[in-house]
């Protein structure tokens, strides 16, 4: 799933807005706000 499919979906289910930022502009942010993703491999 790319991003225009995720933000399209997320549209579908009533969002506003959808925002999509790579995890790197997260690294500063204190702690307690950060979240990780587990790792995926495309099949």
């Amino acid at each position: 799933m790319n991003a225009q499919e995720v933000k399209a979906l997320a549209k579908e289910y009533g969002a506003d807005l959808v925002g999509i930022a790579p995890l790197e502009r997260y690294e500063a942010m204190p702690v307690g706000f950060h979240f990780s993703w587990p790792k995926i491999r495309a099949a």
